[in-house]
């Protein structure tokens, strides 16, 4: 069991150990390039790793793409990008990764993938019939991406429920804070409300204002520099590292303030009576403050960047667990 959450700027997957009880996680950027013929040894033997073959060609992913070319994380900011070479490529990226870190029959996995809230409806079908075309020996279940935080409090790590909904309650806001997009759902006593789903602007707001600061200061980086800045807030900048933690800070109250009307808009007619407000994503660290002094139910999840790739691991062994106690009763 496989889970896996292609965001735009980092792949993430999780699956579990044999007894279970460990996580195997790989991160790596969402970046794609066409493949190109690399001439010193160490590198094409490091670049093999990172190589994939999708309709015939084959792409670099990961590192590999991110050093061999000048693709930048933009390239992900379109709507149908589920459906292109360079998804493909990072999900068949994200079962390589697994399978060279050891783990046994990544090509028959369940592999449970998400889709952003306002695209679920309209492309769950479709993605599931793409990636099943180059995953033909696994099962593919594509589900909310929000979902994944809420099932990771579901689930135990072996599939079977938790008693945590028990203690905490099973009515929740999500709000999974990703680089193009932040999804949203609500859960009322463990069933979904339909017209809670929804999506708004992701951590790229951030980050396209940081580059905006950063220009006063003399200093233009790229996209994808401006998200990785985040977390240590500094920057390489001709030898010298520069602090950028007040740029970070100055750049991140449109984008709080942004998610907290569209969450209001979606869930605020439950948020007083709700156990509590989940907030997931690489973004999350940062906007959770923002958000816990409007909703002070609000909580962090913990390894927030994991939550949705983690809490689909645990969705699938479920699922599993599921299907054979189906074939042991009709036996």
């Amino acid at each position: 069991m496989i889970g896996l959450d292609i965001g735009r700027s980092t792949v993430k997957a999780v699956t579990r150990s044999k007894n279970g009880n460990s996580a195997i996680q790989v991160m790596f950027p969402s970046i794609v390039a066409p493949a190109i013929e690399i001439s010193t040894d160490s590198e094409r033997s490091k670049a093999a790793l990172d190589t994939v073959v999708v309709n015939g060609k084959s792409y670099f992913f990961g590192e590999t793409a991110a050093i061999q070319s000048r693709v930048d994380l933009d390239s992900g900011m379109r709507d149908d990008w589920v459906f292109t070479d360079e998804h493909r490529a990072l999900f068949l990226g994200a079962i390589k990764r697994l399978k060279n870190r050891g783990v046994e029959r990544t090509e028959n996995a369940i592999v449970v993938v998400g889709l952003p809230g306002k695209h679920y409806s309209n492309q769950r079908g479709a993605l599931k019939d793409d990636l099943s075309k180059i995953y033909p020996e696994g099962q593919i279940i594509v589900l909310p991406q929000p979902l994944g935080p809420f099932q990771l409090m579901q689930f135990q790590s072996n599939g079977l429920e938790s008693d945590e909904l028990q203690r905490r309650g099973n009515s929740w806001g999500i709000i999974e804070i990703g680089q193009y997009t932040t999804d949203f759902c609500v859960v009322l006593n463990g069933r979904i409300v339909e017209r809670c789903f929804g999506s708004s602007n992701g951590m790229t707001v951030v980050a396209e204002n940081l580059q905006k600061l950063l220009a006063k200061r003399g200093i233009s980086i790229g996209l994808e520099e401006a998200s990785r800045a985040f977390v240590n807030r500094q920057i390489k900048h001709f030898g010298q590292v520069e602090d950028i933690g007040d740029e970070i800070d100055q750049s991140i109250p449109a984008l709080a303030e942004d998610i907290r009307v569209k969450a209001n808009a979606l869930m605020g007619e439950h948020a007083r009576s709700l156990d509590g407000i989940l907030l997931a994503g690489g973004g999350a660290p940062l906007i959770f403050e923002h958000i816990r002094s409007h909703w002070p139910h609000a909580k962090l999840c913990d390894d927030s960047r994991f939550a949705v790739a983690e809490g689909f691991s645990r969705f699938g062994a479920g699922f599993q667990l599921h299907k054979q106690n189906q074939t042991v009763k009709a036996a």
